[in-house]
């Protein structure tokens, strides 16, 4: 991909790689994103993007986190006519308040520290939502604050990966959403 924007954009390349950032930390990066399943096709879109950041002090990803608001809506066009409706999951408020302030308190950890009988809880609800939408041919997108985003990502991708995480921040804005799940401690609730 690197080799074929540097034969339209061999400026823009050049000044980035290795100067901005070395191709070794591009590639982690690049990774990052696919593992998420968000296409990086549009690497003229990546590089331009990465020219404008400050990422000397930036882990690879948190780069990866800054990349997604320009990416993320060719993962939903991809997942999603774009005329229909984007059904949405969203955490219950109490739900999402307690995840923010265990990734507060943990803010270098990883992985998600939740009690087990409500990780469980949490996964068996969000299969359940995924399984209905499923079933009407929709791709599922959870919904969640841009501080989380990434911790309840991580948490969710390694039981139910065909389950997408974005922050509200990564929603396109010509997009029509809708709410179709409600997920919390107890069963999902359908919202009307």
């Amino acid at each position: 991909l690197l080799d074929n924007l540097e034969i339209t954009q061999p400026n823009l390349v050049q000044s980035i790689i290795p100067k901005v950032i070395p191709l070794h930390q591009l590639t982690k990066v690049l990774q990052n994103l696919l593992q998420e399943a968000v296409p990086i096709s549009d690497l003229h879109v990546i590089i331009s993007e990465l020219a404008s950041m400050n990422i000397q002090k930036l882990s690879n990803e948190d780069i990866s986190e800054a990349l997604r608001p320009k990416l993320v809506p060719l993962l939903i066009q991809k997942l999603s006519k774009f005329k229909d409706t984007l059904p949405l999951l969203t955490l219950a408020p109490d739900l999402e308040q307690l995840i923010l302030t265990s990734v507060r308190q943990n803010p270098d950890e990883k992985m998600l520290l939740l009690d087990s009988g409500l990780a469980k809880k949490i996964l068996s609800n969000l299969n359940d939502a995924s399984e209905a939408l499923s079933a009407e041919g929709k791709a599922a997108f959870l919904i969640v604050a841009p501080q989380i985003r990434r911790h309840v990502a991580n948490f969710v991708r390694s039981q139910l990966p065909a389950i997408n995480v974005l922050s509200f921040t990564e929603l396109p804005e010509n997009r029509s959403v809708e709410i179709a799940f409600t997920i919390g401690g107890a069963e999902p609730d359908e919202s009307q």
